[in-house]
């Protein structure tokens, strides 16, 4: 059994530690100076504890020994905590007391924080979701690691004819890219040391047997920490076809050159034609005699060929009478046949000397490349043009962006930017199809076309998004332009569904040192347009 006086001390030390209402220290041992002593370490020990459970770091401890010092240490390890948490309390979370509160504020908060990241990860990842997804070009996401596919976009299986099942988490030669395994292979090794590899033409054949031409570009990029492929694969298929009519029509001109079928003429320093062939009837309609002795009064040379010509006679004339061989001089002119058609013709002049290398004549041959310019014309559209609605595609109106900006830039003239969302979209491809939306496209850019002036320039941007570049364009010219733009498609009738509408966002330039600067702008108040119940015109 243990004495009443060790009972006594044992209740107190219970109520010390237990209880919120602090004991009286029995008499007989408030006398000990040994005991007092300790009663006030554990009396420190309870008061630091208390304010700790409070959120007070401001209490001082006292006094020495082994639990003392960790409890002090345990104090300003929890104060640097308490700093570096409060610092990153968001603005809006309310708290009193910067150095004392409740820390369930602080997980809260960081709980609202995470939250909301969350979300707004979500939301991104949608976005480059749908961004991949209407992608025109054909793409694929690749693993470095294992080589399967992890991603491809709709224009991909529209081309191949494959669908996701039969190529996500495949191994990359399932794809068939129109090379052999071995080929694949090389160009694979090669890419993994160059991180890059640009404009590898191959051929590829599709489920339906149709072939395609490809251009293919590769790029690493980063997904989840993991080195991928990103696969871009461009249908270049127009654009053999039309160098292919190219080179024939080229092998054609050859052939005609070797029947004589090219002008054949000359002419003296004076610049009169001494000798023109009889083919110069079948290309241009004119006789011999017309062209030889009256080119001036039916105007067989435009004006600015007859400038060039002339200034050129000028410098060979020079340059014979220094003693001086001049080279062949090239040049391509727009004509006119008989008939008022417009033909092109390419010509090449060189001297012809004697056996005493004495200048004599000027030897002219020329060669019809009408054909020619109309197929290089068109490819240069096609590189230009987006395929669907035949507006500018990207690639031009980066140029022109950059044109206008520099033009601005020089003269301070004012220009402005409209970018346009068809609201809904992706419902109209849900809902009706992807054929229905191609339609409902160009159908759109038809209502644009007739919309602008002529000085201005309308293009595809990206998927249902489209770009206005307007030059000497103020705000209030802008902004009645995308008034007007927006009433016009809002009271169209279109296919499937008959009703659309489109949100509009204006920016104009402002003396700002990147064009990159002017299509945030725009961005953020086509976005502002959008979050304001669509169908509306906003500019920032």
């Amino acid at each position: 059994m243990i004495s009443e006086d060790a009972k006594a001390l044992m209740n107190y030390i219970k109520a010390l530690i237990n209880d919120e209402q602090l004991g009286v220290l029995p008499e007989k041992f408030a006398e000990d100076d040994e005991f007092q002593e300790l009663d006030q370490a554990m009396r420190e020990i309870r008061d630091f504890s208390l304010a700790l459970g409070n959120g007070n770091l401001s209490h001082d401890i006292y006094g020495s020994g082994i639990v003392v010092k960790s409890m002090e240490s345990f104090q300003k390890q929890f104060k640097y905590f308490a700093a570096k948490a409060y610092d990153i309390i968001p603005q809006g979370l309310s708290i009193s007391d910067k150095r004392s509160f409740d820390f369930s504020d602080i997980f809260d908060s960081m709980n609202q924080q995470i939250e909301h990241s969350i979300k707004k990860f979500t939301e991104s990842c949608e976005n480059f979701e749908m961004i991949f997804r209407n992608i025109p070009d054909a793409t694929v996401i690749i693993s470095m690691e294992d080589r399967k596919v992890i991603a491809v976009n709709q224009t991909f299986l529209e081309i191949t004819g494959l669908s996701e099942e039969e190529v996500i988490d495949q191994h990359v030669n399932i794809l068939q890219l129109g090379m052999s395994d071995t080929e694949f292979n090389d160009a694979y090794d090669e890419f993994e040391q160059r991180k890059y590899y640009k404009n590898i033409e191959t051929t590829y054949k599709n489920k339906l047997n149709e072939e395609f031409f490809w251009n293919i570009s590769l790029k690493i990029i980063t997904i989840g920490g993991a080195e991928c492929m990103l696969t871009v694969i461009r249908d270049v298929t127009a654009i053999k076809e039309l160098e292919k009519k190219l080179r024939e029509s080229e092998e054609r001109h050859r052939l005609l050159i070797d029947n004589a079928g090219d002008i054949i003429s000359t002419v003296n320093l004076k610049g009169e034609f001494t000798y023109i062939s009889p083919s110069v009837e079948k290309i241009t309609g004119y006789t011999v005699d017309e062209v030889m002795n009256h080119y001036l009064e039916i105007n067989y040379f435009l004006p600015d060929a007859l400038k060039v010509m002339k200034k050129t006679l000028e410098i060979i004339n020079r340059m014979v009478k220094s003693g001086q061989h001049f080279n062949s001089v090239q040049f391509e002119q727009q004509q006119f046949h008989k008939d008022g058609t417009p033909i092109f013709t390419d010509t090449i002049m060189s001297g012809i000397y004697d056996e005493q290398n004495q200048f004599k004549e000027i030897l002219g041959v020329t060669r019809d490349i009408t054909e020619k310019v109309k197929l290089r014309d068109e490819i240069i559209k096609l590189s230009e043009t987006d395929k669907l609605t035949q507006l500018y595609n990207r690639y031009k109106l980066d140029d022109a962006l950059e044109r206008e900006f520099k033009r601005s830039k020089r003269t301070q003239s004012p220009f402005a930017v409209i970018l346009l969302d068809i609201d809904h979209f992706k419902q109209v491809n849900d809902i009706f199809g992807h054929q229905a939306g191609d339609v409902i496209l160009k159908e759109m850019a038809d209502v644009f076309k007739k919309s602008i002036r002529a000085t201005d320039i309308v293009g595809r941007w990206g998927g249902e998004e489209f770009i206005f570049i307007l030059p000497e364009t103020n705000e209030d010219g802008a902004m009645l332009l995308a008034e007007k733009i927006r009433m016009r498609i809002s009271t169209t009738h279109f296919s499937h569904p008959q009703k659309i509408t489109g949100s509009l966002g204006v920016s104009v330039y402002r003396g700002d040192r990147a064009i990159g600067t002017i299509i945030s702008r725009a961005d953020q108040a086509l976005y502002a347009a959008k979050h304001n119940g669509r169908n509306k015109v906003r500019m920032i």
